[in-house]
């Protein structure tokens, strides 16, 4: 998915390294910051979906 750059507003391709990164960054939240906060809102408004 082409990200716009301020100055232009034109597509730019991300770098495969940019990608790499914003993968391995969602991979920590989803497992290990995730289920941490999980267990302490059990019963929390904002955890209604399954």
């Amino acid at each position: 998915m082409p990200v716009l750059d301020r100055r232009t507003l034109s597509p730019i391709e991300p770098t495969q390294e940019a990608v790499d990164d914003l993968e391995q960054r969602l991979n920590f939240i989803e497992t290990k910051i995730i289920p941490e906060y999980a267990e302490k809102l059990q019963g929390n408004r904002y955890m209604k979906h399954p």
